[in-house]
């Protein structure tokens, strides 16, 4: 599969934040969001933790009929196909949090390090001028 750009920059800053309805208008912009309702599934992290979001898909609900109808071809025996963009713009949606994810824990691990440097250089300064006493 070809790598994909992701830009993150179209993202709210704080749209790992997102929970219940907040997310589901979100994501409703990118793929639709009722598959995602259907099972509960709130926020990002729900979603980057979800396997197969698409694994409801193979069970024989009568519940989940109209869902079924609405994002999948209905077959002559029956079964259902997942419509191809469904599958494609909810992987990207994983991809794109991914990604956020990846950028905030970067931004985070960056903050601390240069504190600790500074605290470091101090206590070493500290220790030296210590020793020349």
């Amino acid at each position: 599969m070809p790598t994909l750009f992701i830009n993150t920059s179209q993202l709210p800053a704080d749209i790992l934040t997102f929970n219940g309805n907040k997310f589901y208008d979100f994501v409703k912009n990118i793929c639709g969001a009722e598959l995602l309702e259907v099972q509960q599934i709130a926020n990002a992290q729900s979603l980057l933790l979800t396997d197969d979001v698409f694994g409801i898909m193979d069970v024989d609900c009568p519940d989940l009929i109209d869902l079924k109808k609405k994002i999948s071809f209905t077959l002559a025996d029956g079964s259902f196909l997942l419509k191809a963009g469904i599958r494609a713009n909810i992987k990207y949606l994983k991809e794109l949090f991914l990604k956020k994810n990846e950028e905030i824990m970067k931004e985070t691990k960056l903050k601390p390090k240069q504190q600790t440097t500074i605290t470091t250089a101090a206590s070493n300064s500290l220790h030296h001028h210590h020793h020349r006493l």
